[in-house]
């Protein structure tokens, strides 16, 4: 996340400098942008592929593995609660 900030500060200081006209300040910002953006996509590949690898793995000794949508808790226990047909799913705080 910080890189993106980081890549985004960088392109704006590049639009900064092109509409000014200070063409080699656009060029040498935009080629920090673009170096930053390269780093954090590798980063992310990495973590990426380390996930699938784990996930290879667990699937390999048999575990189910389900992607769930949503991206707060309470996604989870609602998709819990429709998959196995609860109409009330209750978790206690600490389980996470």
């Amino acid at each position: 996340a910080e890189a993106a900030k980081q890549a985004q500060l960088s392109a704006e200081l590049a639009c900064e400098a092109a509409e000014s006209g200070d063409a080699e300040l656009a060029a040498s910002a935009s080629e920090e942008a673009l170096r930053i953006a390269t780093e954090a996509a590798a980063v992310v590949k990495r973590e990426m592929d380390t996930i699938l690898e784990i996930r290879g793995k667990l699937e390999s000794l048999g575990v189910v593995i389900e992607t769930v949508p949503g991206t707060r808790p309470i996604d989870v226990m609602k998709y819990l609660g429709t998959k196995n047909e609860y109409s009330l799913v209750v978790w206690r705080a600490g389980c996470w």
